[in-house]
Formats: structure tokens, C-alpha cells, sequence
């Protein structure tokens, strides 16, 4: 197991350099100036000239791209051109507030997608598994932000169950804190739930017309242990893959969700970096989502390799 890992380790590193080096070129090539908008579009040319030198803009691409490369490599990130602290701290803070996000709607995600697939498969042909593939379908083609939109409509303006938006965190007020990231858990696991539920039938689908869980139910045990023990542990392979997917997927479709809500975490950092032009927070941020996207996948390697000893073999 432990060379399986590593092996997996090491596709990190190309990863990690080319979303490095495409971000860098993305950002470069993006219109506007960050001078500008830190100094005003009235500000002298000399006042420019001298900002541009200072924060290092005045050098070519390549020139810049290898000295935030040097830095990178020593856990330097570079400076907020705009918040003035250094980007790691500023993502550091930030980013518990999209994990919160994150695994609420994951959690919210793996109940009522894997759930309603089971109920789906059991009640194959039913009214009920058309029912659920119908709600399925339906989760899959709404936009997330119009989801969201409509959530806060309906339960923080109509009925005024939850906030309209805000963040308070769980050291502060667990039930606040729960009752702050319920829409927006909500607004960004439905999506992934419909996905999840699809998957799981139709993986769940296969296996209970396999010999073996006919077998159990001849020898008369519980259809509730022939579902989970027998069928739904066989299936988990690619309902995991789904999973895992979805994980990295809610990290970066928070950026949309956290600016609906305002939420204050590490997506609408990014999305703000981008409007003010403020490359190094745009660069850290993506790169640190990217290194947290590649520990998922590796999580997810580990558990096939868990699931199906065969798969480290190979």
C-alpha cells in the first residue's frame, strides 16, 4: 500500500506545474492593470512607473513566472497586492469557511443521492424509481445559482426560516452556524445528489442482478443485509468515484455560491482577486484548491485500493 501511495504522490508534482504555469500565463494575459486599479485611472505616470517597479510588474512573464516559482518552492505565495498580508494567511483564513461549505453540501450530497438509489433500485420499475430518476434529472439541470436565488426567496425572505446570507462560525454558535451554511449546502449539494442517486441505481442495478446476491436471498437472509452488506458494498467503486468527483467539483463551485450568500471564504477571495487584477491572490488561491483537488483524488485512489485489494496489484 505504501508504494501505491507513493506512486500516486508523485503524479502530483507535473500536475501541480502545469495548473501553475497555465494560471500564471491566464492571469498575465487578462485585460486591466492592477496598478491601475490600486492607484486610480487619474493617477500620474510617474506615480505608475514607480508602483510598477516596485511590485515587479515592469519584468517580463517568464522573469515574474520564475521568481514566483523560486518563492513558491520556499511556501511563498507572493503579497496581496490589495489586502497587504501575504496570500497564504489570507487563504488560510478564508478556507475554513469553503470547507464548512463544502462538506455540508457533500454530506447533504452522499445522504440523499446514495439513499434515494438504493430506494430507486429496490423499487425498480416503480412508480417510486421513476419518481426519484424524474427529481434526479431535475437536480442535475438546474443551475446552482438560480437554486440558490429561489432558496433564499423562499425560506430567508418568504418564510424566514434561515439568513439571507452571512457566516458564523462554529466556535462562535454551532446552531448559527448551522442554520448560515444550510442554503448554501443546500444550493450546492442538490446538484451533486441527483448525480449520486443516478449513479448509485444504476450501479445498484447490476450487482442485485448478480449470482451471488440471488444466492443470499435463497439461504434467507434479511433483505436489508443483502442490500447493504452484499450489494451496496460491491457497488461502492464507482459510487465512490462519483463521490470524490463531486468533493472536488463543490470546492470549486463554492466561488459562485459563497458570492450569492457572502460568504467570506477562499472561492470569493479568488473571485475578488479577479476583479481587482490581484495575481499572486489569484495564483495562491488556485493553487492551494488544486493541491486540496489532488489529496481528494488521492483519497479516493486509497479507497479503491481498499475496496479492491486488486487494484494496488495493478
Amino acid at each position: 500500500m505504501t508504494t501505491y501511495i507513493a506512486r500516486r504522490l508523485l503524479v502530483f508534482i507535473p500536475t501541480l506545474l502545469v495548473v501553475a504555469v497555465l494560471v500564471f500565463l491566464m492571469i498575465s494575459l487578462v485585460p486591466g492593470d492592477p496598478v491601475m486599479e490600486m492607484l486610480g485611472m487619474d493617477a500620474p505616470p510617474d506615480a505608475v512607473a514607480a508602483k510598477r517597479i516596485e511590485l515587479g510588474l515592469d519584468k517580463p512573464v517568464w522573469m515574474r513566472l520564475g521568481w514566483w516559482f523560486g518563492r513558491a518552492l520556499r511556501g511563498d505565495l507572493g503579497r496581496s497586492y490589495f489586502l497587504g498580508e501575504p496570500v497564504i494567511q489570507a487563504v488560510a483564513e478564508r478556507f475554513p469557511v469553503t470547507l464548512s461549505l463544502s462538506l455540508f453540501a457533500l454530506l447533504i450530497s452522499m445522504g440523499l443521492g446514495v439513499t434515494a438509489g438504493i430506494i430507486a433500485s429496490v423499487k425498480h420499475g416503480s412508480a417510486v424509481d421513476w419518481g426519484v430518476m424524474i427529481v434526479a434529472l431535475l437536480a442535475l439541470s438546474v443551475p446552482g445559482f438560480w437554486l440558490a436565488l429561489n432558496l433564499i426567496f423562499l425560506f430567508a425572505v418568504h418564510w424566514r426560516w434561515f439568513p439571507i446570507g452571512g457566516y458564523v462560525s462554529l466556535v462562535q454558535d454551532p446552531l448559527q452556524f448551522v442554520r448560515h451554511l444550510t442554503l448554501p449546502a443546500l444550493s450546492l449539494g442538490l446538484v451533486h445528489a441527483g448525480v449520486t442517486a443516478r449513479m448509485t441505481r444504476s450501479c445498484m442495478l447490476e450487482v442485485l442482478g448478480s449470482d451471488y446476491v440471488r444466492t443470499a436471498r435463497a439461504k434467507g437472509l434479511p433483505e436489508k443485509v443483502v442490500i447493504i452488506r452484499h450489494a451496496l458494498k460491491s457497488a461502492l467503486i464507482p459510487i465512490v468515484t462519483v463521490i470524490g468527483i463531486s468533493a472536488g467539483v463543490l470546492l470549486g463551485g463554492s466561488v459562485i455560491i459563497e458570492t450569492v450568500y457572502n460568504l467570506p471564504g477562499a472561492g470569493r477571495l479568488v473571485v475578488e482577486g479577479v476583479q481587482r487584477r490581484d495575481y499572486p491572490v489569484v495564483q495562491g488561491g488556485i493553487l492551494f484548491i488544486t493541491c486540496i483537488y489532488l489529496g481528494i483524488n488521492l483519497l479516493v485512489d486509497i479507497l479503491y485500493a481498499w475496496l479492491d485489494p486488486r487494484i494496488r496489484y495493478n
